[in-house]
């Protein structure tokens, strides 16, 4: 969990290897991981650990849950995948490689926002700032600096995607530009804050199932 939390944070990575104590690592390390899991057992085995650390793993965590496809006909189904075979697009495949070749560059590419864009960033970080001044207990410093990472994040992974995808559709060439808009970080917000709500009842289920095993353990 101390490794997954500087790779969140882009930290040094350092080890001290043989008897003479020489350090080693990297100055800078970091990863994007994504995973899929089943609910059920990531609730009652995985995620109450990783609250119950308190080391910060959990803020830098987005959890997302999709609820069961409704039931489509296959008629219609049929129709969906004739539409899809006229794309130019078959898998996302090429998608990612385009956005890998663009970036993987020295140096990194910089992205940064534009004026209304860090208007609405402003506003949106503002209620954090000021529940801090009132009641530094009722919104923690780093969870709220974590938040407004990972919308970011959010923001910046919306931006590149579907400049990229919407270009490969269109059949155009050409880079992303590196400003980031008000609609994109707008995405960003409701996607991030959605998240949020769910991750907090997420951990409210642990809390509460860990109570309830503590007292099914006592009875």
């Amino acid at each position: 969990m101390e490794r997954l939390c500087k790779c969140f944070d882009g930290d040094f990575w350092y080890v001290l290897k043989g008897t003479k104590g020489k350090r080693v690592g990297v100055s800078s390390a970091k990863l994007a991981l994504l995973a899929f899991t089943t609910p059920q057992q990531f609730l009652e085995c995985v995620w109450p650990k990783i609250v119950a650390s308190k080391n910060g793993l959990s803020e830098r965590m987005l959890l997302f849950y999709q609820r069961r496809s409704t039931h489509v006909d296959s008629e219609k189904m049929a129709d969906q995948s004739e539409n899809l075979e006229q794309f130019p697009v078959k898998s996302l495949t090429d998608v990612f490689e385009k956005i890998y070749m663009e970036h993987n560059t020295k140096p990194p590419v910089k992205y940064t926002l534009t004026a209304s864009a860090k208007e609405l960033f402003f506003k949106y970080s503002k209620p954090c700032e000021e529940s801090q001044s009132a009641s530094p207990s009722s919104c923690d410093g780093s969870t709220g600096s974590k938040k407004l990472k990972n919308m970011l994040s959010v923001a910046l992974n919306m931006h590149v995607l579907y400049h990229c995808l919407k270009k490969i559709l269109a059949l155009e060439a050409g880079t992303t530009p590196t400003a980031i808009g008000a609609q994109t970080l707008q995405m960003a917000i409701s996607f991030t804050e959605t998240l949020e709500t769910i991750k907090g009842v997420s951990e409210l289920v642990s809390i509460t199932f860990d109570i309830y095993i503590e007292k099914k353990k006592v009875f």
